[in-house]
């Protein structure tokens, strides 16, 4: 595979593995994502914690969705066309998130 294929390839996919760095780290890490996710939930919601079972996921999303966002201005910018596969992991990750954060929250709700 060529260099510049290569790279096209990593940009198309690189919603799934910072989706995925992102997940396992705070897996790895739950208090500090834990302090983080809330302290970025705060500046939106009051009087709303994030549970430490959700703060994986919640976090993953979070920064995937920036990354997409960054990826589209960067591409606009640029006048490049979007590759159907950018637009296709990026539908994948946020819909596997959501439906993550949405599992985790009615879980809860069930057990409460």
């Amino acid at each position: 595979m060529t260099k510049p294929k290569m790279k096209r390839l990593l940009f198309n996919i690189s919603p799934v593995i910072c989706f995925v760095l992102t997940f396992v780290s705070a897996r790895h890490f739950p208090e500090p994502a834990h302090q983080l996710v809330n302290q970025i939930y705060s500046l939106y919601v009051n009087d709303t914690v994030i549970s430490v079972a959700m703060t994986a996921a919640v976090l993953a999303v979070l920064l995937t969705a920036l990354v997409i966002m960054l990826q589209v201005v960067y591409l606009v910018v640029e006048k490049k066309t979007m590759a159907s596969l950018f637009w296709l992991s990026s539908f994948t990750v946020m819909l596997m998130g959501g439906t993550a954060i949405y599992l985790q929250v009615m879980q809860n709700l069930m057990r409460s």
